[in-house]
């Protein structure tokens, strides 16, 4: 299963790459470079030893920031600067943050140190898409969902969120009571991230093929 995730890693890496120039929206080209620069240094951790965990904990205390300040930006761009939902949005990205600075400076040497970020982040990154979703079923525009690569960003996201909130956030407190179950459970991990390989991907291409105005500023 490793084995298969590398190869969507990749290929949904390279997707981004080759489209990068064609892709005329800004949020869009931020995900393709956040998406290549973790996918590179994910694939690099995974040759570090076991005494290297506290770089692999700084790097995912990180990058779990990142992918919300992404996420935030992707689906705020042209949102109203001042609105609640806007200032809401920025509140969680300061508390992810400063929950990732803390763990960083205090429980780097825990194991599940960047677990805990995780916490914090995904449903602060379920509200986000949620938000969007919402839009969608209630807006008056006649979307082809399918077309729309921040449908397939969303998508993406939320699968992997809302499975990992228990595969990945609560994996060493699983191990420590049930440890088959809990690396059966994060198997899922490596399904999840295909999942979300193949949603970029295609947010990737389809972003090359036409610019759209979506509702309520998104």
């Amino acid at each position: 299963m490793l084995v298969i995730l590398k190869l969507f890693y990749v290929t949904s890496a390279v997707v981004g790459l080759v489209c990068f120039r064609q892709i005329n929206l800004a949020p869009i080209r931020a995900l393709v470079i956040y998406w290549v620069f973790m996918v590179s240094v994910d694939l690099g951790l995974e040759q570090l030893g076991e005494d290297q965990t506290v770089v692999i904990e700084l790097f995912y205390c990180l990058i779990h920031t990142i992918a919300f300040a992404v996420y935030v930006y992707i689906f705020n761009q042209n949102a109203p600067k001042k609105s609640f939902r806007y200032i809401t949005q920025l509140i969680m990205l300061g508390v992810v943050g400063l929950f990732a600075v803390y763990q960083i400076v205090f429980n780097l040497d825990d194991l599940t140190a960047s677990d805990d970020v995780f916490l914090i982040q995904g449903p602060c990154a379920l509200f986000v898409v949620l938000l969007y979703f919402r839009d969608i079923l209630f807006g008056k525009e006649v979307l082809i969902l399918i077309e729309e690569p921040l449908f397939w960003i969303a998508t993406g996201i939320l699968f992997y969120t809302t499975g990992n909130l228990i595969a990945t956030g609560f994996f060493h407190q699983i191990y420590a009571s049930a440890k088959y179950l809990a690396l059966a459970l994060y198997q899922l991990n490596y399904v999840l991230n295909i999942v979300m390989s193949i949603a970029f991907g295609a947010a990737f291409v389809l972003s090359t093929q036409r610019l759209k105005t979506h509702i309520d500023g998104y």
